[in-house]
């Protein structure tokens, strides 16, 4: 999970987004409210399409969320669908804790492997 998690507020204009994300070298960012709560995803594309217009009325609110505490078991249908490369990890009060990528997911499941790899031939 990366906790260093660069968003935008849905109050932003979408000028303002866009140069935020180009500056982070960023394609998508989690949108958040006055409160820091996860409130939908915007991508470069929607974000340029939308120019002249506050980010709020072009995210995309369909986003997975997960608890801090959401086992990796529980993740693996969530990231391995196909519809979604991350999950917004949110607080009890939705506020954006960190982001879970397939490829955090990925390692995470790599280093369980090596190390029953290297257990069950010692």
């Amino acid at each position: 999970m990366s906790t260093d998690v660069k968003a935008v507020d849905a109050d932003q204009s979408a000028e303002t987004a866009l140069a935020f994300l180009r500056a982070h070298d960023l394609r998508t960012a989690p949108v958040i409210d006055g409160l820091g709560r996860v409130v939908g995803m915007v991508r470069r594309a929607e974000l340029v399409a939308g120019l002249g217009r506050p980010v709020g009325a072009l995210l995309d609110p369909l986003v997975r969320r997960v608890q801090p505490s959401t086992a990796i078991e529980a993740l693996l249908p969530i990231l391995s669908s196909g519809a979604a490369h991350e999950a917004m990890v949110v607080d009890e009060a939705q506020r954006l804790v960190g982001v879970i990528t397939q490829t955090d997911l990925l390692a995470v499941l790599y280093r369980a492997h090596v190390v029953e790899s290297v257990a069950s031939a010692a």
